[in-house]
C-alpha cells in the first residue's frame, strides 16, 4: 500500500513537472509571432560536437540579427550553408529566434506535453485502483 502511494506521488510529480516545462516551451514558441526568411551564414559546434547553423535574417523594420539555432545540421536533413530557412522571432529580443519547423520549433514540447498528460493519467489509474 505504502509503495503504491509513494509510486503514484512520484507519477504525479512527473506528470506536474512535464506538462508544465512543455506548457512553458509552447507559450514560448507560441510568443515568436514575427517571421522572416533566413539564410544559413556557418556553423558553431554545440554539445557532443553538434555542428549547429548559424542563421541571418532581416526584421520587418530592416533590422539585421543573428543567431545560432539548436537544430542540427546534417547530412541529410539539416540545413547547410546557403540554405535559405523560415525564421519566427520575438520581435523584442531579436536574437530569440528559431528555424520555424515544425520539428525544430514544436516536436520537442509537444512530445514533453504528452508524455505528462500520459503520467497524469497513470496517476488517475493508479489512484482509482485503490
Amino acid at each position: 500500500m505504502l509503495i503504491n502511494i509513494l509510486g503514484g506521488g512520484l507519477i504525479l510529480a512527473c506528470g506536474i513537472v512535464m506538462v508544465s516545462l512543455g506548457a512553458f516551451a509552447l507559450h514560448e514558441m507560441l510568443g515568436m509571432r514575427a517571421s522572416a526568411t533566413g539564410i544559413v551564414v556557418g556553423s558553431e559546434l554545440g554539445g557532443d560536437a553538434q555542428k549547429l547553423p548559424v542563421v541571418t535574417f532581416t526584421t520587418a523594420h530592416g533590422e539585421e540579427a543573428r543567431f545560432v539555432s539548436n537544430a542540427e545540421m546534417g547530412r541529410f536533413l539539416g540545413p547547410r550553408i546557403g540554405d535559405t530557412v523560415p525564421v519566427r522571432y520575438d520581435e523584442r529580443r531579436l536574437d530569440h529566434a528559431r528555424i520555424a519547423t515544425f520539428g525544430g520549433s514544436f516536436l520537442a514540447p509537444v512530445v514533453v506535453l504528452l508524455v505528462g498528460v500520459a503520467f497524469l493519467v497513470m496517476f488517475v489509474l493508479v489512484l482509482l485502483s485503490f
